[in-house]
């Protein structure tokens, strides 16, 4: 990075401002190194760009000739679209520019899919400025006549296929899906990037994410699995002591954002866990950093914690370990991490280390409220059912 780094500010400036300008032209071989290990990965990209601009929704319409994604939030203004890349190339302000970074990073790699156009609207309606790059390092910048009422700001992107291109996502469709999967909208007859998209996007993600008209995303945590009744019967494997389905919370802890910013995971509208910690305002309120659980669990072996780490809305890495306490799980934002040049991959660093020394001190919180309930029990699960379940 520190090489790429020198070699391009030798070809561009920095202007007053700190944003890093040069020819992009010069440049495109190198700012290949910023594309995702995937080009699809720009989908997810373009979703991070949108929560990070504090969008309160994104609409994205994806089919074999067009993609579009619309969403609302933070526009972009025409000297930040027509200098978009120079945002991969610095570190000052990063976190205020975060929404930029992932545009830049998202762009950057649709471009490299070969479309026939990428394209990007943004502004209030009585003011668009629209961002076209073409083939050949060519774009081009100009204002739009009202494509949307005065007052509505959007931001919408566009990426137009080549006919190469669409000749190889009907053949990614046909190749992987029968005439059924087609007919019923099967996740088998998903392209690519409806398939990373609907992997990328958790149900806590902290605004609506609409694919083809329907959302893929409801704000739900430690929700009931299976079902309860006849499930027990049916599925007996999954219940301990035939009465608690093993992933049932015990307990739950919402930590609240504190540090400002927009918001990174949905609170839940509901709990469905035995003992939910104090929450100051009524749930789906207050933005989170961080939603914990402790299942009930089955098996005293099975004693490892499944942590997933989101950033702007987005599953950016998983990780299961053991910790000093039974049936944790997690949801975690990811900001403040390092990572890798994908973008999608945790470095297990120093400030990794202590973003687990931390969770691991919420877990050990949580696991001592439930020693605390001790003889009173938790509802349909008594007092005995608890300390057996605590003395693993």
């Amino acid at each position: 990075m520190a090489e790429l780094l020198g070699t391009l500010k030798q070809e561009g400036r920095v202007d007053s401002s700190g944003i890093f300008t040069m020819d992009i032209r010069k440049a495109i071989e190198k700012l290949a190194q910023f594309q995702l290990p995937q080009h699809y990965y720009y989908i997810p990209k373009m979703v991070q760009a949108a929560v990070a601009g504090g969008a309160s929704f994104v609409q994205i319409k994806i089919n074999e000739s067009r993609v579009q994604i619309e969403f609302d939030g933070r526009p972009y203004s025409a000297d930040e679209l027509a200098n978009l890349f120079s945002y991969l190339l610095t570190d000052r302000d990063r976190e205020k520019n975060r929404h930029l970074r992932h545009m830049a990073t998202a762009i950057n790699t649709a471009v490299a899919l070969e479309a026939r156009t990428v394209q990007v609207d943004s502004g209030p309606g009585r003011e668009v400025v629209r961002q076209r790059w073409l083939a050949h390092d060519r774009s081009e910048n100009y204002k739009l006549e009202k494509p949307w009422p005065n007052d509505v700001v959007r931001t919408r992107f566009y990426l137009f296929r080549s006919l190469s291109d669409m000749s190889s996502k009907w053949w990614h469709t046909a190749g992987k899906a029968d005439i059924w999967d087609l007919l019923t909208k099967n996740d088998r007859a998903l392209t690519p990037e409806q398939s990373e998209l609907k992997s990328r996007v958790q149900d806590t993600c902290p605004i609506p994410v609409y694919l083809n008209g329907k959302l893929i995303n409801t704000p739900t945590f430690g929700k009931p699995m299976g079902g309860v009744g006849i499930d027990r019967h049916i599925n007996p494997g999954e219940y301990y002591q035939g009465k608690i389905h093993r992933r049932h919370h015990l307990v739950e802890r919402y930590v609240t954002l504190e540090n400002g910013g927009p918001r990174q995971i949905a609170m839940p509208s509901t709990s469905y866990a035995s003992l939910l910690e104090q929450v100051e305002k009524p749930l789906g309120e207050l933005p989170c950093e961080a939603l914990l659980g402790l299942e009930t669990g089955k098996h005293a072996a099975d004693n490892k914690a499944r942590l997933s780490f989101v950033q702007d809305g987005i599953l950016v890495g998983q990780r299961v370990t053991r910790l000093n306490v039974y049936g944790a799980v997690g949801v975690v934002e990811a900001r403040g991490l390092n990572f890798d040049l994908s973008q999608f991959q945790i470095l297990d660093d120093e400030t990794f280390g202590d973003r687990i020394a931390w969770l691991r001190h919420q877990f050990e919180e949580m696991n001592a409220r439930l020693r605390e309930v001790g003889s009173a029990g938790l509802g349909e699960i008594g007092p005995e059912l608890l300390r057996s379940r605590l003395s693993w």
